[in-house]
C-alpha cells in the first residue's frame, strides 16, 4: 500500500495539464498579469515560464491552448492572464 501511495504522490503532478501547471506557476511566482512573450533581458517571460514547467511541447503550442481556454489573450508581444471567477460560467 505504501509503495502504491509514493507512486501515487511521484506521478500526481502528471494528473494536472501542462496549461494548468503554467497558470498555477505564473500565479506562485506572484509574476504581473502581463508578461511579454519572450524578453532578451531577464525581464519574466512567457517563454521562459512555460520551458521551466516543461521541455515536452513548445511555448507557442501551449499559449495557443491558453488562448483556446481564454485562459490568457495575446496582443502584439505581451501575454495577459485573464483570471477566471469561481461563479463564471
Amino acid at each position: 500500500m505504501t509503495q502504491l501511495i509514493n507512486n501515487k504522490t511521484k506521478t500526481s503532478r502528471e494528473w494536472i495539464s501542462i496549461p494548468a501547471r503554467i497558470l498555477a506557476t505564473w500565479v506562485a511566482q506572484d509574476l504581473e498579469p502581463v508578461i511579454p512573450y519572450s524578453s532578451e533581458d531577464d525581464t519574466p517571460d512567457f517563454v521562459t515560464l512555460a520551458k521551466g514547467v516543461t521541455l515536452d511541447k513548445s511555448p507557442k503550442v501551449i499559449l495557443d491552448e491558453l488562448v483556446r481556454l481564454k485562459q490568457v489573450s495575446v496582443i502584439d508581444n505581451k501575454v495577459t492572464f485573464i483570471p477566471v471567477g469561481i461563479n463564471e460560467n
